[in-house]
């Protein structure tokens, strides 16, 4: 499996099986950066601490989270993949928002991956900002 199969793939198992099954398309030593400010931290140095992180975000307050995978252009830092992400809050209202990650993979499994809410910084930490 290429690069960008494993994104496809981890993107899918996402949609199909939330938190869990994209869970599986980590490596087991991920490096998992968050946003400054994230409330639950911003760095994970494993697949054990991020998932019940994940969990709780994704699984105790939405339903339905999908990604649609936008774009995914492989740059010196990394691959710039980039997408609308969308759910259903317990409240029962419906959120969309655009979201970028930077990923290095090994092995088919991501092992580096940077969250950005800006196009533009993701665009840097890929190294494809010109």
């Amino acid at each position: 499996m290429n690069d960008r199969e494993a994104i496809d793939a981890a993107v899918a198992a996402w949609n199909e099986g939330g938190p869990d099954a994209f869970l599986e398309h980590l490596a087991p030593d991920v490096e998992w950066h968050a946003p400054e400010g994230f409330p639950e931290g911003t760095v994970w140095h494993d697949r054990e601490s991020l998932a019940p992180v994940m969990r709780e975000q994704f699984g105790s307050v939405f339903t339905g989270a999908r990604i649609e995978l936008q774009e995914a252009v492989e740059g010196p830092g990394g691959w710039l993949v980039g997408g609308r992400q969308s759910a259903v809050h317990d409240s029962g209202v419906e959120v969309d928002w655009a979201s970028w990650f930077v990923v290095h993979l090994e092995d088919g499994l991501v092992r580096r991956i940077w969250l950005f809410m800006d196009r533009e910084p993701a665009l840097r930490q890929a190294g494809l900002d010109g």
